[in-house]
């Protein structure tokens, strides 16, 4: 099981969240790949389509954060702070 880390890397700045067209791009693939570390069982593709905003929707419930689907700075910071609850 991968560390809590103790600090997330610098937000980026841009709301990641599923449009069209598909959002895309390292911030979405370094947020994908920390889910999927964390056991959230997540596609890395960088792609932001339904699967990561659904994935972000029951992250932010079981986080006690709104649950817009949408990664903020919030979330973003939960994602590699907050403790980890999947096996």
């Amino acid at each position: 099981m991968t560390q809590v880390a103790t600090q997330a890397p610098p937000f980026q700045g841009r709301l990641l969240q599923r449009r069209r067209p598909i959002e895309y791009g390292d911030d979405v693939e370094m947020w994908q790949k920390r889910m999927d570390e964390r056991g959230w069982e997540i596609t890395v593709d960088g792609k932001y389509g339904p699967q990561s905003e659904a994935k972000c929707k029951a992250f932010q419930q079981e986080k006690g954060l709104p649950a817009t689907g949408v990664v903020d700075k919030e979330t973003w910071e939960k994602t590699w702070t907050a403790p980890i609850t999947r096996p």
